[in-house]
């Protein structure tokens, strides 16, 4: 299981290549990735974002945090 980052999903919904969309890509297909809740905030913030991509979004495994990750990540 990996937690792509925002930056990854952004490339993928705007049809860049790269590896970092080929492994996302791949992480999708097989059910091995989840979401971080600051990347769901930040992608679902779009205003255009594509009604597939927010369902994409919103069907993703969230990635369980635990206290002190906001500044961990930070």
């Amino acid at each position: 299981m990996i937690c792509s980052d925002t930056s990854s999903f952004v490339a993928l919904f705007q049809g860049e290549q790269g590896r970092d969309v080929d492994l996302l890509t791949e992480a999708i297909r097989d059910h091995m990735v989840c979401v971080s809740p600051i990347s769901v905030s930040e992608l679902l913030s779009d205003a255009d974002i594509l009604p597939q991509f927010e369902d994409l979004v919103l069907k993703m495994p969230l990635l369980e945090t635990t206290l002190g990750y906001s500044a961990r990540a930070g």
